[in-house]
């Protein structure tokens, strides 16, 4: 299995960067959105079912893969085909939460430095 050489490990991850690049951008979008809010009760109730949102869409991606593969038809996988799997999953929740961080820093940076051009 490609596993076993240390040159070829990101050869399973290439196909990933289109869908990190693309949350990247929303993840961007959305904070930027949650901070132009004026309303403290609105920003608030924003900021908890985003937070629902988030926490639903990744405590089900195991099993949205699971019945994908299943709906698809695909065949069950093999033990290394799992440990391919199982990296890629914990690759993507590492990643998502890398990028909500950044989004959440860099957004925080955007409105203070724009917040006196704020109308």
């Amino acid at each position: 299995m490609l596993l076993k050489e240390p040159k070829l490990h990101y050869h399973h991850f290439r196909h990933l960067n289109s869908a990190f690049g693309l949350e990247i951008v929303f993840v961007m979008y959305r904070r930027n959105m949650l901070g132009a809010i004026r309303s403290p009760s609105v920003a608030v109730a924003a900021c908890i079912f985003t937070a629902l949102e988030e926490a639903l869409f990744r405590s089900t991606m195991v099993h949205r893969d699971t019945f994908m593969a299943k709906l698809l038809g695909k065949p069950e996988p093999t033990a290394a085909e799992v440990i391919v799997q199982r990296k890629r999953w914990s690759a993507a929740s590492a990643m998502s939460m890398y990028i909500e961080v950044t989004s959440i820093i860099t957004s925080r940076a955007l409105y203070i430095m724009f917040r006196p051009h704020r109308l």
